[in-house]
């Protein structure tokens, strides 16, 4: 037992140790998930319940003797288990905790989230671990986004587009239709040098949130559209022959300071 037991509940439920993939009914996968995650050393009555809220207490609780065995020959000297709880023995890893601890970093996040939490595992006849799982699914989600996107505007802020661009995509990996997210791409697109790029990523943003949500892009999305095009439009300017500004910020101190709350404002959308 010495490597160490990993457990993905992301994008599905997986069990593996080193390069060996356990192979267990999606109950006792899931009661492995649980008692990882949630109960470190949960008791018999409460797995029965959770697993097999649909039946009484005695075949409940055979049902979660079978899978005990399973586990067993499926994670050999993993599962401790007496007449009273069950544990999981050694060093286990889980996705869903790690990303708890993420720190924000986009790469992280991006590699332990790679879908909804216990995304495609059915388990029929458990309606009460299905809402621990839709509970935690939201959690979960709420919380890659979160994440990304705090890190798209802390890299807007800096200038550092490839991580903001980075992490946009990350969120629109999980939400196509986020478009906080979008109007990010299209400025660093745009400070990349690269309008007919930030042009079609508007139009791909108009079309999802059409086909998706019925509405069109926000006002604050279109000025930028707009923004854009005009600088496109400008004749452009050799080199020598820089326009002269209309005035100056030497002296505005309360127009500087305007431009600084507003900078600061978490309300101004990026």
């Amino acid at each position: 037992m010495g490597e160490q037991l990993r457990v993905r509940t992301f994008g599905g439920l997986e069990l593996s140790e080193g390069q060996y993939r356990a192979d267990a009914p999606a109950k006792a996968k899931a009661l492995v998930a649980y008692v990882a995650l949630a109960a470190p050393n949960a008791t018999r009555s409460r797995l029965a319940g959770l697993l097999w809220s649909d039946l009484p207490e005695e075949a409940a609780r055979a049902n979660l003797r079978l899978v005990l065995t399973q586990l067993r020959k499926a994670l050999p000297g993993r599962v401790a288990a007496d007449r009273h709880a069950v544990a999981l023995n050694g060093d286990v890893w889980i996705d869903a905790a790690e990303l708890e601890h993420a720190h924000a970093d986009p790469a992280v996040v991006l590699e332990l989230y790679r879908g909804g939490f216990l995304e495609g595992v059915e388990l029929p006849g458990a309606p009460l671990i299905d809402e621990w799982i839709t509970d935690r699914r939201y959690r979960y989600r709420a919380m890659a986004l979160g994440a990304l996107d705090s890190v798209v505007g802390t890299a807007l802020a800096s200038g550092d587009s490839d991580t903001a661009m980075a992490a946009a995509r990350g969120i629109l990996a999980i939400e196509p239709w986020h478009e906080g997210a979008h109007r990010a791409l299209i400025r660093c697109f745009a400070i990349a040098g690269q309008p007919s790029a930030a042009l079609a990523q508007y139009e791909t943003c108009r079309h999802i949130l059409d086909q998706e949500l019925g509405v069109e892009p926000d006002p604050a999305t279109r000025d930028l559209l707009l923004e854009i095009r005009a600088r496109e439009s400008a004749p452009p300017v050799r080199r020598g022959e820089l326009p002269v500004p209309s005035g100056t910020l030497i002296g505005r101190e309360r127009e500087l300071r305007h431009v600084a709350a507003l900078l600061d404002d978490p309300r101004v959308g990026w």
